[in-house]
This record gives C-alpha cells, structure tokens and sequence, in this order.
C-alpha cells in the first residue's frame, strides 16, 4: 500500500504541473473566440450581440481615455450610427496574455486596425476584464491604449 502511494506521489507531482500549464491555454481560445465575437458586433455595428456579450455593470474606457458605460457603448454601436457603404476596418486580433482569479479573468491583446483600401494600419494593447456570470464569461471592462506606430 505503501509503494501505490508512493508512485501516485510521484506521479501527481511530476504531471501536475504539465496539467496545470495546458489548462491557460485551453482557456485562452476561449478568450481569443469571445474577443472576436465583440471584435465583429463592433464591426457590424450589432448592438443586440453586444448586449449578450457585455455585463450589466461593463464599463471601458476609450482609447481617448472616455469612460463609458454598458448603455453608452450600446448607443454607439447602433446599426443607426452605421454610414451607408461604410466599410469597417479590418481588426486583427493578437499577442493575448491571460491570468484567472476565481470568477475574474484577465487578458491583454493587441489589436491591429487595418483600413480598406489602404496600407494604413494602427494597433491598441487592449486590457479586457471578464466576470463569470451564471456559468457564461462576460466581458465586464475594457480599456484600449494606442500603441505609437
């Protein structure tokens, strides 16, 4: 009995760690898909996506550095504030880190805006808070800071 214990020991504390490193990675596409879902609502200018995606407390702050809550973020992307034959930007997503602390997780992206038509392109380091919600992520903050070309 002596030597079960022993080797499940042994095996717990060598494979453990593997364990726990692929368990943030796994999270991470998961972040990575909810992060292009808000991406293409923004985009589209889905006010009803947005609203499955952000928390009723949600508050970001804009790259302008603009506090803006749930209702005003909605407002704003209103199919009505959409320009007939506007085209949207083409937004990559890239660069995420990501920590988790219980119902809270954290992730920093870069995002790189790349203009139809154009070979203008920009990017912002984006910090995104998300709260666990009745069993579903919701983004809970976000703030966007310009990165200097």
């Amino acid at each position: 009995m002596f030597k079960i214990l022993v080797k499940f020991g042994l095996f717990v504390s060598l494979f453990l760690p593997l364990l726990s490193q692929a368990a943030p990675k796994d999270n991470l596409s998961e972040f990575h898909l909810l992060i292009d879902e808000l991406v293409s609502a923004q985009r589209e200018f889905d006010d009803k996506a947005l609203s499955e995606l952000l928390h009723s407390d949600y508050v970001e702050i804009s790259p302008a550095g603009e506090v803006d809550h749930r209702e005003e973020v909605l407002g704003f992307y209103d199919k009505s504030h959409k320009e007939k034959g506007q085209k949207s930007p083409i937004i990559e997503i890239s660069e995420l880190e990501m920590k988790m602390d219980g119902k809270y997780a954290f992730v920093i992206a870069k995002e790189t805006f790349i203009i139809p038509n154009s070979e203008q392109k920009f990017s912002m380091r984006v910090s995104f808070t998300f709260k666990k919600t009745q069993g579903s992520w919701l983004f809970y903050q976000a703030q966007y800071t310009g990165i200097r070309p």
